[in-house]
């Protein structure tokens, strides 16, 4: 999953990543006259000012503005199609792509001054180098549409351009700081720059990258021992595991009255508050912020009105973490004249490409017919696969229309689901009981602290979606049965209920016997688009007999995670 100009971890959602191995791919090119070096970060500029890219065949200079885990996806699926482009990148952040929905681990590792070979790093400058990318560190300020430049900052603060052929955008999203006052420093503002830290008083954070978790590190060891962290949705829970990791007395507050409730009811986000509460997290529910409460320009406190108070009171803190939702990153785009979408982010069509035939924009900035930005992985990674498609075939070979929301987490330590058999199962809340063509299953288990609804149709034939807390090892079978027209030889009772069905034994197992429960073409990785079969196969053809051997051999859980769990060998 997004960061300052990094495409697509929005939810940000995603677990552990090792380092993706790159696939080598032959291109003609020439250096574009800049040359990045790891040890001083800095950019030493050959005699040209303007780079004029590569002598290769006219139009195959393609820039992409963000080096994320969507812009980096891109640049892998171009280069494997070894169709001669001079592919270069802009990289706002002082390293390579590395995956931020697994931030949390880097309290665990604290290895940022490994630069690109952290454990989250799933690519180096060399291998970049060696497959003929050109990464360009700096920060886009302009896009000269008439003359195909891009005006960036250089590290060292200088002003440079880059040019292009064919721009692709994927700038990813900026953490939303609510307008209360505190909050920012509204003088100190940057507009080439929402996530800027010197625009906030000390001690408020954002939680987005490595430089926000390092000034966290920092804070803690400098004396702060209390936080509060600004939003109990999934980025706001990912937070609250880095305060918690931390060691210090921890506060979530959500403005709605439970948790997650984006994609959770009542039920279930009641039910994870209470076992998130079971680790010492205080969690405030249905609260109203009024203030950071500053000293100077320090934190010392924040003024909220409890849930059915109402008197505030202050919370005696010393960090203030906010992680209220995102907002696409699409400033650049708005800068030289491109549509937004209604909502925000840059308006492309079905072939993600704006009203610029040569820019366009993949993952959190981009919004899919003017309507809608998705903020998650697996969305940003087959919009990068249409783009990829386009380029190499023709415009118009590919379309992308709408992707899943289905998603599986772990938040501290809490599994986590939820799951449709169409997006309408989130955007028109199906699980809330309301639409008389949806029925409803619950299942409680107050012993094992889960929680499972499923919905089904009126007349219980087809699973259109269900939520899952505290237990969700059948989230993949249930996932891929709501895309079926039908249970099969399944009952609504059976799968609420974990039982099996009356007069079970009979049937041949779909599985083919194997226990997983899976068909061989039911999707095992969705953001990746990997099938039981696929996964099988890396396990008898390439002798990836472990979790790491089979994410090296087809990539199966580098997306967000939710299909890997800790387990040794893989039999086979």
């Amino acid at each position: 999953p997004g960061s300052p100009l990094t495409g697509g971890c929005g939810f940000l959602l995603l677990r552990t990543w090792h380092a993706m191995a790159f696939s080598r791919w032959r291109v003609n090119h020439r250096r574009s006259g800049y040359v990045v070096t790891a040890e001083n970060f800095q950019l030493a500029r050959q005699p040209s000012t303007v780079s004029d890219g590569p002598s290769v065949e006219s139009g195959k200079r393609v820039l992409v503005v963000g080096h994320g885990p969507i812009g980096h996806s891109f640049i892998e699926k171009l280069g494997e199609r070894d169709a001669g482009f001079e592919i270069s990148v802009l990289c706002e952040e002082p390293r390579p792509a590395y995956n931020r929905v697994m931030l949390t681990q880097y309290f665990v590792d604290r290895d940022g001054d490994k630069h690109d070979q952290m454990k989250l790093s799933y690519c180096t400058e060399t291998s970049l180098k060696d497959t003929g990318v050109n990464l360009i560190y700096g920060r886009a300020v302009a896009v000269d549409r008439a003359t195909k430049l891009v005006s960036y900052t250089e590290p060292s603060g200088s002003s440079n351009s880059v040019g292009y052929d064919l721009l692709v955008f994927a700038t990813g999203s900026y953490c939303f700081v609510p307008p209360t006052p505190g909050m920012v420093i509204s003088e100190k503002k940057n507009p080439h720059w929402p996530d800027d830290p010197t625009s906030r008083p000390q001690g408020v954070f954002v939680y987005r990258t490595i430089e926000d978790l390092d000034g966290m590190i920092a804070a803690s060891k400098g004396g702060a021992r209390k936080a509060a962290v600004i939003g109990g949705g999934l980025l706001g829970l990912e937070a609250a595991k880095a305060v918690y990791d931390l060691k210090m007395e921890s506060h979530v507050l959500e403005m709605a009255p439970f948790l997650m409730p984006a994609q959770l009811n009542k039920a279930a986000g009641t039910l994870l508050a209470k076992k998130i509460q079971a680790l010492d997290i205080r969690v405030h529910i249905g609260v109203k912020i009024l203030e950071v409460v500053l000293s100077g320009e320090k934190v010392v406190g924040i003024k909220i009105i409890e849930n059915g108070e109402e008197e505030p009171t202050i919370l005696e803190v010393d960090m203030v973490v906010v992680s209220a939702g995102i907002r696409p990153r699409d400033e650049l785009a708005k800068g030289c004249g491109l549509e937004l979408g209604g909502r925000g982010g840059i308006k492309v069509d079905s072939g993600l490409r704006t009203a610029d035939p040569s820019i366009y924009a993949i993952g959190e900035c981009a919004s899919i017919g003017g309507n809608f930005a998705y903020g998650l992985w697996a969305p940003g990674v087959e919009q990068a696969e249409v783009v990829v498609n386009n380029f190499v075939d023709g415009p118009g070979s590919a379309e992308y229309s709408s992707s899943d929301l289905s998603t599986k987490l772990k938040l501290l330590g809490v599994d986590v689901a939820s799951f449709g058999s169409h997006n309408d199962f989130f955007f028109k809340r199906w699980f809330d009981d309301k639409d008389p063509e949806v029925i409803s299953l619950e299942c409680s288990n107050p012993l094992t602290g889960s929680y499972r609804k499923l919905c089904f149709n009126a007349d219980g034939t087809k699973l259109m979606g269900g939520l899952l807390v505290g237990d969700a090892k059948d989230y993949t079978k249930l996932l891929q049965l709501s895309k079926k027209d039908d249970l099969g030889d399944l009952d609504p009772e059976s799968l609420t209920y974990q039982r099996p069905p009356p007069g079970d034994g009979g049937a041949a197992p779909v599985d083919g016997g194997d226990g997983t429960g899976l068909a061989d073409d039911d999707l095992v990785c969705t953001c990746i688009g990997l099938s039981k079969a696929d996964v099988v196969k890396a396990i008898t053809e390439k002798e990836a007999t472990t979790v790491p051997l089979l994410k090296k051999a087809n990539k199966v859980g580098t997306g967000c995670g939710g299909c890997v769990t800790p387990v040794g060998a893989v039999p086979k």
